[in-house]
């Protein structure tokens, strides 16, 4: 018998998971955490997976010791292996977001509560659009996580983070920010089953988790849930659909403008729409608005909602030339009580500004 590790350091990625022996007397499970001999030195590794036959015909080096038997779940390991697979990263990389910090000393010292086998509630997809803070307050009262049971909230940025603690109270954060002293405390809370709730940024998907019941996307339409600046480039509201599935358990997407891909699947799937807290949506082509000679950021369907609302709309760019200013009066200006609606366009002319723009009323805005 051979275990498959992936070594915790920077590999390529065809030597992601390498091959060892288990010594006479020795017991191995996926997600081990053990030490291997790698080169010249011992690292840390877990262990991927378990086989009869190896690919290594002499020279195969054995484990030399098992530091924790159940570290890593199955989830966590299978929610690893789809991002490495789907983004074409090594798997070292997204096994290494699942580990705490390595060391050895810290480690010795730590203790973890087996896992258990967890009620399944089944695999369940959800959108929730709410208008306020109040609302989404009031929702998740209604959803709060029973007794031994986790919920994950993912949000885009860390400044987010304070809406979401004023309504869940005790929590834990995991966020890049934090030192790896408070990162190691917080990782073996929710390891253990401590904590009920887990806010975080999308590093929080790999959190260990001991029994995830329900994992919330909230701010689904913004950019921020994209990790773009490094590998693996997965986004965080597609990875948290897939460890709700692997953790059978519900998933709730949350926003108050929904993003394009939402929308489109609500349009083939309109049974996971919350009934009380959705509203009608409206897709625009802003192809077809420039066949309508519409070069503003607003569609027609936009402008006459805005104009509807009072107050909403001040100003229009323009998207045509970066040295062209168009702008248009269409606010709705209130002035103790009455409104006025303003409707005038000037063009200005077509020159490179060399220290600054021409003087503009207040009211105009350049592209």
């Amino acid at each position: 018998m051979y275990a498959q590790v992936v070594p915790l350091r920077r590999m390529p990625r065809a030597l992601s998971v390498l091959d060892y022996g288990i010594p006479r007397g020795m017991t191995v499970y996926p997600g081990a955490l053990v030490r291997i001999p790698l080169r010249k030195r011992t690292d840390f590794g877990i262990v991927h997976a378990m086989t009869e036959q190896t690919r290594v015909t002499k020279g195969i080096h054995d484990i030399e010791s098992v530091t924790f038997p159940h570290l890593l779940s199955a989830q966590q390991l299978a929610l690893a292996e789809d991002i490495a697979r789907r983004y074409a990263t090594p798997l070292t990389l997204t096994i290494v977001a699942c580990c705490p910090p390595l060391q050895p000393r810290k480690l010795a010292a730590a203790t973890l509560v087996p896992f258990v086998t967890p009620p399944k509630h089944g695999f369940e997809r959800r959108y929730v659009w709410y208008r306020n803070s109040e609302g989404k307050k009031r929702w998740f009262g209604e959803h709060w996580p029973r007794e031994n049971e986790q919920t994950l909230i993912i949000v885009p940025e860390k400044w987010h983070l304070r809406e979401w603690e004023d309504i869940v109270g005790s929590h834990t954060t995991i966020t890049s920010d934090l030192s790896p002293k408070e990162y190691f405390k917080q990782y073996f809370a929710i390891r253990n089953g401590e904590t009920a709730v887990v806010l975080g940024a999308k590093s929080a998907l790999f959190a260990p988790f001991h029994n995830l019941r329900h994992v919330i996307v909230d701010f689904e339409h913004s950019p921020h849930h994209k990790n773009w600046d490094q590998a693996p480039r997965y986004h965080a509201r597609d990875a948290a659909i897939r460890l709700a599935e692997l953790w059978q358990c519900p998933v709730t997407v949350m926003s108050h403008t929904p993003s394009v891909e939402s929308a489109m699947h609500l349009a083939a799937h309109a049974s996971m729409r919350a009934a009380h807290a959705t509203r009608a949506l409206t897709i625009v082509d802003l192809a077809e608005e420039y066949k309508k000679k519409n070069f503003g950021i607003f569609s027609d369907a936009a402008q006459e909602a805005l104009h509807r609302r009072r107050g909403a709309q001040r100003h229009r760019c323009a998207r045509a030339s970066p040295w062209r200013v168009h702008y248009r009066r269409v606010s709705r200006m209130r002035t103790r009580g009455t409104v006025r609606e303003l409707h005038p366009s000037v063009d200005l002319p077509r020159t490179r500004p060399t220290t600054s723009l021409p003087s503009m009323p207040s009211h105009a805005a350049v592209a």
